[in-house]
């Protein structure tokens, strides 16, 4: 009786004036936002194969819910973590392997070359918001930048290690926010 009352609401929300104004006007962050809270709820619930499906459809609107395959890992290790990861990569060429590289270059264009732009948050945006500023010498600025990603990196994969091996993984039927 639950489940039916979650997708009635779910299916009340996503008829609300709000949500169908951004949708749109191209702004499907909130159904990238229903996949990956799909995902998370299944795995609260130990739907595996819902789980990797959904929080995949997630990735592909956006890639940053990407970031939620290592809740995969955290819960099942390396199995589960690769399906996610091979169907991330099977639905990313689906299209064609042409446009499948033409994404993969449009992504490392951006990350190469960032364009600083009010609401631009990328770290390498910043580094050359400092050498604008004068804050930075230009021929510090990639240097600056990979040292910066590599700081976040690091952190990232200390804190995932810590919390991926400090235990054996146990499924549950409930999911913490603090996992």
């Amino acid at each position: 009786f639950t489940l039916f009352i979650a997708l009635l609401c779910t299916v009340l929300f996503y008829h609300t004036y709000p949500v169908l104004f951004a949708v749109e006007r191209g702004q499907f962050e909130i159904l990238l936002g229903f996949f990956a809270a799909l995902g998370l709820f299944a795995l609260s619930r130990g739907f595996r194969k819902t789980a990797v499906a959904a929080l995949v459809i997630a990735t592909q609107y956006k890639i940053y819910p990407a970031i939620l395959g290592s809740i995969l890992f955290i819960r099942y290790r390396w199995k589960v973590l690769g399906a996610f990861a091979a169907l991330n990569v099977l639905m990313l060429f689906i299209r064609g392997k042409e446009i499948g590289f033409s994404y993969i270059k449009q992504v490392r264009g951006m990350a190469e070359d960032p364009r600083s732009w009010p609401g631009n948050h990328a770290l390498a945006s910043f580094a050359h918001e400092m050498v604008r500023l004068g804050h930075l010498s230009p021929d510090r600025e990639v240097v600056v930048t990979k040292i910066l990603y590599l700081a976040v990196v690091l952190v990232f994969a200390v804190a995932f290690l810590w919390v991926a091996f400090k235990r054996k993984p146990q499924v549950r039927s409930t999911f913490s926010v603090a996992e």
